[in-house]
């Protein structure tokens, strides 16, 4: 009985030992092999001479469709009715404006001999200045106006000089004729002098006498 006991203990410290031996080879091995997985996961190729070529350019990409063009009418701006002016009536001269550009136009013709007279003054040293009035008659005779006679209405000029310019129209004849209804006018003419130079000369009214 001892002896089977001594043999069963002996069998067990050989089978404790076996075991111990086996486990100290085995896990030396599995560690290596595990070392030798992760270096060759972990340690980069080395790089070769050899330059990898890029990578091809993608294809332009048509386009599915082309935008077609508006077919929408185009917007006209908003008409703006612009104003008229109104049509003035064409003026028609009277027979009462037609005789008074006739006689603004018998004054004006004897302007030169006015300036005449105011030159033959200043020669003979008189002193012609201010403002006068004269005054011409226009009759109708045998189908014309004619200037019939003049006078002197008001002057500061001397005697000399007011003659003489009451001459320039004391006769003659208008380039119009005589309204119908008037057989003879008073004419006046109005003169302004400054300093022996004429700064106006023009019609001054007509009327029947």
């Amino acid at each position: 009985m001892r002896l089977i006991v001594v043999g069963a203990l002996f069998v067990a410290a050989l089978a404790i030992v076996l075991l111990f031996e086996l486990t100290s080879h085995t896990e030396p091995a599995s560690a290596a092999a595990s070392a030798v997985r992760v270096h060759a996961t972990t340690t980069t190729p080395p790089a070769s001479g050899v330059t990898a070529a890029p990578p091809p350019a993608a294809p332009p990409v048509e386009p599915h469709a082309r935008a077609m063009p508006s077919t929408r009418a185009p917007t006209l701006p908003p008409v703006v009715a612009t104003p008229t002016d109104p049509i003035k009536p064409k003026h028609i001269d009277t027979p009462t404006d037609i005789l008074r550009w006739s006689l603004m136009r018998a004054i004006r013709n004897t302007e030169p001999a006015v300036i005449d007279c105011l030159d033959k003054a200043k020669a003979a040293g008189a002193v012609v200045d201010g403002t006068a009035m004269f005054a011409f008659y226009v009759t109708r005779t045998n189908a014309k106006a004619v200037i019939s006679r003049a006078s002197v209405e008001a002057s500061p000029f001397p005697d000399a000089v007011n003659t003489c310019i009451q001459g320039t129209l004391a006769s003659g004849e208008l380039d119009q004729e005589l309204p119908d209804g008037q057989d003879e006018l008073r004419v006046l003419r109005t003169l302004v002098v400054d300093k022996g130079a004429i700064t106006q000369y023009k019609l001054q009214s007509f009327v029947k006498p």
